[in-house]
């Protein structure tokens, strides 16, 4: 069972991205200010991924994880920055 997750684990990443997509073209194809985007949610939830990504770096020392944590922080940033 263990190595089914451990095989499966990589696609965490790409099925977190492709969750943001949605939002992230939204955002480009918005020409006016967008209404229901709660920064201060997306801006905890960037901060929860920096806590992870030290827990990752500092104390489980797993790239795949840490490469998770990155690929949602970059996503969010990217949403923050576009709003």
């Amino acid at each position: 069972m263990e190595s089914i997750f451990v095989t499966l684990y990589p696609l965490v990443a790409l099925i977190s991205f492709s969750g943001y997509i949605p939002q992230i073209i939204k955002l480009v194809r918005a020409r006016t200010p967008i209404d229901g985007i709660a920064l201060q949610s997306w801006l905890m939830w960037i901060f929860n991924c920096i806590i992870s990504l030290g827990y990752g770096f500092f104390h489980l020392k797993d790239f795949q994880f840490m490469l998770t944590m990155g690929v949602s922080m970059i996503s969010m940033i990217v949403v923050v920055g576009m709003v």
